[in-house]
């Protein structure tokens, strides 16, 4: 009888402990997927061509919404290249998959603006980078091993047998209008020159009232209003909301495994937004954090 009852102790014990690792685990999920996007909260695209580009007016047309909708705190405009090989010459370093923003100068300064990594209090822009010069989020000055002076060479399919070397100006943060997946930032006119293109973007970015975290509560009516201004070739895309559900999912597979590690099986409660865990030994009655044992 002892070992019965010290038997259904300890497995209510490690129930608990996985569930509490999975409440850990479902909030670093969540907190990664809004952070990764910095602090917007929707983008808007869509155009024409390999880039999906369109006419910059888009953008400040945008931008004399946000004036009038007090919903929307900042509007930033870039041209966007993802899927870039980037190599440091300096640190003898590659990385792919590196995404460079061509931001429309001043548009990033709603966003928070820039700040150097190795100095919080030196505020960075846009407007002050040469052509050809560019910032590397932290992120991607990390990987590549990347510090300001650096040389780099980037590359694209989309550029068979091009090449263009880059100056490293600063590493910034991961933050404003990037997060914390690899970033390089440049002038628009650098990949103006690139792309042989004299005023277009592909990218709108647009921040909530409510900061990085709250902002994602008003995507639905920011949405509304904004597909109501914009051309039809373009269309509203709920970035941070679909990190947000995109990170539901997972939690939904965390807490089905972590019930099956227990020794029970996970059922959806009726509010459709949490989980019970039911475990097999008999008698077993314990209510733990909304988690009905």
């Amino acid at each position: 009888m002892l070992l019965i009852i010290f038997a259904l102790m300890l497995s209510t014990t490690l129930l608990s402990s996985v569930l509490a690792t999975g409440d850990v685990i479902n909030t670093a999920v969540q907190t990664v997927a809004v952070y990764n996007l910095g602090s917007v909260d929707e983008t808007i695209e869509g155009g024409h061509g390999a880039l999906g580009t369109f006419p910059d007016g888009v953008y400040y047309q945008v931008k004399d919404l946000a004036n009038q909708d007090t919903d929307i705190t900042a509007v930033g405009a870039a041209l966007t290249e993802h899927d870039l090989l980037v190599a440091d010459t300096t640190s003898r370093q590659v990385r792919s998959k590196v995404t460079a923003l061509a931001i429309i100068p001043d548009s990033e300064q709603g966003f928070g603006g820039m700040q150097d990594d190795t100095n919080a209090r030196r505020h960075l822009t846009i407007a002050a980078l040469g052509v050809n010069d560019v910032y590397l989020n932290h992120t991607t000055a990390v990987l590549l091993n990347a510090r300001a002076g650096d040389t780099l060479y980037v590359y694209s399919q989309r550029w068979p047998g091009q090449r263009y070397q880059m100056h490293v100006a600063a590493i910034v943060g991961d933050n404003g209008l990037v997060g914390e997946l690899p970033f390089l930032l440049s002038n628009i006119q650098t990949f103006h020159n690139i792309e042989h293109d004299n005023d277009d973007i592909s990218q709108i970015f647009v921040s909530n009232r409510g900061g990085v975290t709250n902002g994602v509560d008003l995507s639905d009516r920011v949405t509304q209003n904004l597909s109501s201004w914009i051309p039809g070739d373009v269309h509203v895309i709920q970035v941070k909301q679909q990190g947000v559900q995109n990170s539901q999912k997972a939690e939904d597979i965390f807490s089905r495994v972590f019930c099956l590690t227990g020794g029970g099986a996970a059922r959806r409660n009726g509010d459709g937004a949490s989980y019970r865990c039911t475990t097999t030994p008999p008698g077993a009655d314990v209510s733990l954090r909304g988690y009905r044992l």
